[in-house]
C-alpha cells in the first residue's frame, strides 16, 4: 500500500483578489464544488483507490474537524512553505515506505486514475512523476479558458507544456516517491516548490541537470523552432544520475490528473465534470 499526502495549504493571493472574492473563501482547498469542498473530492478519490493506505492532509486551520475530511487519517496545520508541508506529512506518517503526493486543487481525479499511476511506478522507483500528453489535455478540456494576464501583463497559455522528442506534455501535481528520496532532495524541492521564480528554480536544478541542458531548455523556451531537447527516457536518465536515485516519468492517459483549479474560469468546468461523474455513478461517496 502507498500512503498519500495532500497539500491543501496556501491562501489565494491579493493579486487574485477577484477570484478570492468570487469563491468567498481564503483558500482554494475550501471552495465548495457540488456540495463538497475541493480537497474533500481528492480525499474521497484517494480513499476509494485500492492502492492507497493512510491519507494525510496538510492545510489551513479551517480544515480541522471538517466533515468532508473524515476519511483522512490526519489533518495537519500547514507549515511555512509547500515543501515543509510535505515534510510535516512525511514525519506524521513515520514508517511509510512509499508516498503519493498530490494537491487539493485537482478535484477531477478518480480512484482508477490513481491506481493506474501507482501500478506504472513500481516499488523500485525512488521518484516518479506523472505527465499527460498535451493533445489529450487539450481535447479533454477544449473549453478551458486561458488564465488572466500575469502581473507583468503577459498572457499565459491554458496549459503549460514542454516539447520533448516523444511529443508535447503537460505536468500534473502527482508525484510518487520514497520518504528517503524526498528527504535527500529537500534543498531541491524547497527551491522548486517554494521559490517559483524561473531563474531561482534553474539555479537549484543546475547541479542536477547540468548547465548545457539548462541552456538548451532556456533557448528552446525562447525559440520553439529549435525543436525538442531530449526524450522522456533521456530526461529520466539525466535526473536519475543527477539525484543519485531511480527516477521515472509516467505518461498517463488521464487528463483529469493535469486539470487543476487555478483560476475562476476553471470552476465551471470542474462543476460540470463533477455533475457528470455523479450522473454516471463514478463520483466517490
Amino acid at each position: 500500500m502507498v500512503d498519500a499526502v495532500i497539500l491543501a495549504g496556501g491562501r489565494i493571493p491579493d493579486s487574485e483578489a477577484g477570484f478570492r472574492d468570487a469563491v468567498g473563501v481564503p483558500c482554494k482547498s475550501l471552495i465548495d464544488l457540488e456540495g463538497r469542498i475541493m480537497v474533500g473530492h481528492v480525499v474521497a478519490a484517494l480513499r476509494a483507490a485500492s492502492g492507497i493506505g493512510r491519507i494525510v492532509v496538510v492545510g489551513p486551520a479551517e480544515l480541522q474537524g471538517h466533515p468532508d475530511l473524515l476519511e483522512a487519517d490526519r489533518v495537519l496545520p500547514e507549515a511555512e512553505g509547500r515543501s515543509e508541508n510535505l515534510y510535516a506529512a512525511l514525519d506524521a506518517l513515520g514508517d511509510a515506505r512509499r508516498v503519493i503526493m498530490c494537491t487539493s486543487d485537482t478535484p477531477l481525479v478518480l480512484p482508477h486514475m490513481v491506481d493506474d499511476a501507482l501500478h506504472a511506478l513500481p516499488v523500485r522507483v525512488d521518484l516518479g512523476y506523472v505527465l499527460v500528453p498535451y493533445r489529450r489535455a487539450m481535447e479533454r478540456f477544449a473549453d478551458r479558458p486561458p488564465p488572466p494576464p500575469d502581473h507583468r501583463g503577459r498572457q499565459l497559455p491554458s496549459w503549460v507544456s514542454v516539447r520533448l522528442r516523444d511529443g508535447r506534455f503537460t505536468g500534473t501535481a502527482c508525484m510518487v516517491c520514497s520518504p528517503e528520496a524526498a528527504h535527500s532532495m529537500r534543498r531541491i524541492l524547497k527551491g522548486v516548490f517554494d521559490d517559483r521564480e524561473m531563474g531561482n528554480v534553474l539555479r537549484v536544478l543546475r547541479p542536477v541537470l547540468g548547465l548545457p541542458l539548462l541552456l538548451r531548455i532556456g533557448l528552446a523556451l525562447r525559440c520553439p523552432a529549435l525543436g525538442p531537447l531530449i526524450s522522456v527516457k533521456g530526461l529520466e536518465q539525466r535526473l536519475s544520475r543527477g539525484l543519485g536515485l531511480t527516477g521515472r516519468a509516467y505518461v498517463s492517459p488521464y487528463a483529469e490528473l493535469a486539470f487543476d483549479v487555478d483560476h475562476l474560469g476553471d470552476l465551471p468546468i470542474a462543476q460540470r465534470e463533477l455533475r457528470k461523474y455523479r450522473d454516471q455513478g463514478v463520483l466517490p461517496v
